[in-house]
């Protein structure tokens, strides 16, 4: 069973767009929905970082608005429960 949240770290600087900022740490948790490949769908408190990540740690994020076009994470990390 995969695990229920995932800490997903980004650089800063492609999140503010400003050069010299550190890493950015996400938390997302499970939902009850699955992604377009069949995998778990995990969102952030705020419901605007969401992604799709595999029971190999694979993950696909996946825009919450039209507008958006979300980064990859550098790191992705399970929490424990």
């Amino acid at each position: 069973m995969q695990p229920e949240r995932y800490e997903l770290i980004f650089d800063a600087a492609e999140i503010v767009g400003e050069p010299g900022g550190g890493p950015a740490a996400v938390t997302v948790i499970r939902t009850q929905q699955t992604g377009p490949s069949g995998a778990p769908l995990y969102r952030d408190e705020t419901g605007i970082v969401q992604a799709e990540i595999n029971p190999e740690g694979e993950i696909r994020m996946l825009p919450t608005s039209t507008h958006q076009s979300p980064s990859t994470p550098r790191s992705v990390t399970p929490l424990p429960d």
